[in-house]
């Protein structure tokens, strides 16, 4: 199955509404463009909102992964 593009906003929504349906992600961390602050044109990735302790940086990883195999970010 072909990747599906889509925008750089658009991913990290995807991002968000996948973590908030997890049962052990982090309460209140979502992912944020990187550098931090960033707007979606200026952002080179996405982290993790808030500092974590492994097992969430794990599970945010995850749901990280499996998005990068379904989804290719595309311009701003």
């Amino acid at each position: 199955m072909a990747a599906k593009e889509v925008s750089k906003k658009k991913y990290l929504k995807i991002l968000n509404k996948r973590l908030r349906a997890e049962p052990n992600a982090p309460a209140g961390a979502s992912f944020v463009f990187y550098p931090p602050g960033a707007k979606a044109k200026q952002a080179t990735g996405v982290v993790s909102s808030e500092p974590c302790n492994k097992r969430e940086l794990a599970t945010m990883a995850a749901i990280q992964r499996k998005a990068a195999e379904e989804f290719v970010v595309t311009g701003a």
